[in-house]
C-alpha cells in the first residue's frame, strides 16, 4: 500500500522567504496531513491595494511516500509540486466617526459622519459603490478560509464597516495624513444665503470611534494636538492592524483608554492593538486633531515581536516543516 507519511509546505517568495508555514494559519488540510488523500486550501499572501501590478507567489507542497506490503517498506521517496498563489490585495485606509458605536445620529441636531483617511498612492475614490463592490469581492474571496487565523475577525470587520458606512448622512474622503482636522469641512450650512450665519461641521474634537484597515502591520498615529505632536502635554496614541487586518474602537468620548476589536489580550503582548503614547489633556474624550499614516514606532512597539510572523496556533501543528 502506498501512504503518504509527512508532508511540508513552504513559501518560495522574495516577500516571504523559505518562512514556515502552519496549518490555521497559513492553510487548512481538510483531510489531515497523513493519509492517502490530503486536500490543502492556502490563504492567499494578502497586501495592500495600490496601482502597481502584484506578482505570485511560488509555494511548494512536498510529500514524503513510503511503499509498505508484508511487513517490508521500501525507501521514502520524497515527491514536490509547486503551486502558484495571487495575492489578495486589500485597501488601506483609517475611518473616522463622529459618534461612539457608529450611529447615525445622536440627536436630530446632530448628525452622525465619516471622514476616510487613505494614503495618497491608494486608487479609492470614493466610499460607495466601488468600495462596497470591492469589500464584497474581497469577503467572497475569504470566506472558505474564515478558519485560519485573523480571518473570521476580519471578515466581521467588513461587515461592521459596511453596516457604519451605509448609516451615515455626512461622508468624506481625503487623501494622505491630516495634520489639522480643523481644516476639513464636513458640512457648510448657510441661512438665506448669508456666509455670516454658516453653520460649519468640522471633524476636530468630534471623533468618536475609528475603524482602521489594511494588511497586517498597518499603523496610525491619533493625536490630540496638531501637526502629530505630544510636546505640549495633550493624549497620543498608535493604533495598528495585526493577522486580523481590522482594528475598531467604538468609543473614544469616555476619557479613558479604550478598548479594541479584535480584544487584546493582556497575557499576550503580541495581541496589542493599542499603543498610548501620552496621557494628557482631555484624554481620550473626543479630541483626535491630527491623524498621521505609517508613524515612526513607538518604544514599546519596538520591543514587542511582530504580530505578522508570530502567531500561535490552537491545538497540533502537524508533521509541517
Amino acid at each position: 500500500m502506498s501512504s503518504p507519511t509527512r508532508f511540508s509546505c513552504r513559501a518560495n517568495s522574495p516577500l516571504s522567504p523559505k518562512r514556515r508555514t502552519i496549518p490555521g494559519r497559513d492553510f487548512v488540510a481538510n483531510n489531515g496531513l497523513a493519509g492517502l488523500l490530503v486536500g490543502f486550501v492556502f490563504k492567499p499572501p494578502i497586501v495592500e491595494l495600490t496601482r502597481s501590478p502584484v506578482p505570485t507567489v511560488s509555494w511548494t507542497i512536498t510529500a514524503s511516500v513510503t511503499v509498505r506490503a508484508g511487513g517490508l517498506a521500501s525507501d521514502t521517496k520524497s515527491l514536490s509540486v509547486p503551486v502558484e498563489l495571487g495575492q489578495l490585495e486589500i485597501p488601506k485606509f483609517i475611518a473616522l466617526f463622529r459618534h461612539k458605536n457608529f450611529a447615525a445620529f445622536e440627536d436630530p441636531d446632530t448628525p452622525g459622519f465619516v471622514l476616510m483617511l487613505i494614503p495618497h498612492h491608494s486608487i479609492l475614490q470614493g466610499i460607495s459603490e466601488p468600495l462596497n463592490d470591492l469589500l464584497d469581492r474581497i469577503h467572497e474571496a475569504l470566506r472558505p478560509l474564515r478558519s485560519l487565523v485573523g480571518i473570521a475577525a476580519f471578515l466581521t470587520g467588513i461587515d461592521t464597516l459596511k453596516q457604519a458606512l451605509a448609516s451615515q448622512p455626512l461622508v468624506r474622503v481625503k487623501r494622505g495624513s491630516e495634520d489639522n482636522l480643523e481644516d476639513i469641512h464636513m458640512r457648510v450650512d448657510k441661512f438665506l444665503g448669508s456666509t455670516w450665519l454658516e453653520k460649519d461641521l468640522r471633524p476636530n474634537d468630534r471623533v468618536s470611534a475609528l475603524i482602521l484597515m489594511g494588511p497586517c502591520g498597518t499603523r496610525v498615529g491619533c493625536f490630540d494636538d496638531e501637526d502629530f505632536t505630544t510636546e505640549h502635554g495633550e493624549w497620543g496614541f498608535h493604533v495598528r492592524t495585526g493577522p486580523e487586518m481590522v482594528t475598531i474602537i467604538s468609543d473614544l468620548s469616555d476619557g479613558k483608554p479604550p478598548p479594541t476589536f479584535p480584544e487584546e489580550d493582556p497575557n499576550d503582548p503580541r495581541s496589542q492593538r493599542l499603543f498610548i503614547l501620552r496621557r494628557g489633556g482631555a484624554s481620550f474624550a473626543d479630541n483626535m486633531t491630527s491623524v498621521l499614516f505609517d508613524p515612526e514606532p513607538s518604544d514599546q512597539e519596538k520591543e514587542l515581536p511582530d504580530p505578522c510572523l508570530a502567531v500561535e496556533v490552537p491545538g497540533s501543528g502537524g508533521p509541517i516543516l
